[in-house]
């Protein structure tokens, strides 16, 4: 007996939660429209039409790309608005590009930013890769062999 209402009770609050909760989180399509216009930045933008909830969503979202920003180092990063943290976070970031640059042999590497044992790594590949390169074929070569 307890089994069940236990069951019933749960199934009588779930439905309350879900009957009192469904009119905030709905919306219409043009407020939502709305609403990712402004988490784009777009300038179809009306932001005098959204609600505290949507606007805290919309500076979250312009945070999290101003932190994506700062990691792929772009000129549209703002440092200042980053906590010591996400500065620690956003700088290992781009040191770690740097390296995989470096490794990849994307671009010039400046080997001032890296580390010794970063730098040394990067030189032996640079060298296996120029043997590498030094050593291949042409493609008529190899099909005549």
């Amino acid at each position: 007996m307890k089994v069940i209402s236990r069951t019933v009770y749960c199934l009588v609050m779930m439905i309350s939660l879900v009957g009192f909760t469904g009119p905030v989180w709905a919306q219409s399509p043009d407020q939502q429209q709305n609403l990712f216009a402004c988490t784009n930045g777009w300038d179809s933008c009306d932001s005098s039409a959204l609600t505290q909830a949507d606007k805290n969503a919309v500076a979250h979202a312009k945070h999290e790309q101003n932190i994506s920003d700062c990691e792929n180092a772009w000129t549209s990063c703002n440092r200042s608005t980053l906590s010591a943290p996400e500065l620690t976070e956003v700088d290992m970031a781009v040191h770690r590009k740097l390296v995989a640059d470096c490794w990849a042999g994307i671009g010039s590497c400046d080997y001032t930013k890296l580390t010794a044992f970063e730098a040394a790594g990067v030189a032996i590949a640079e060298k296996q890769k120029n043997a590498s390169d030094c050593c291949e074929f042409p493609a008529s070569v190899r099909d005549a062999i």
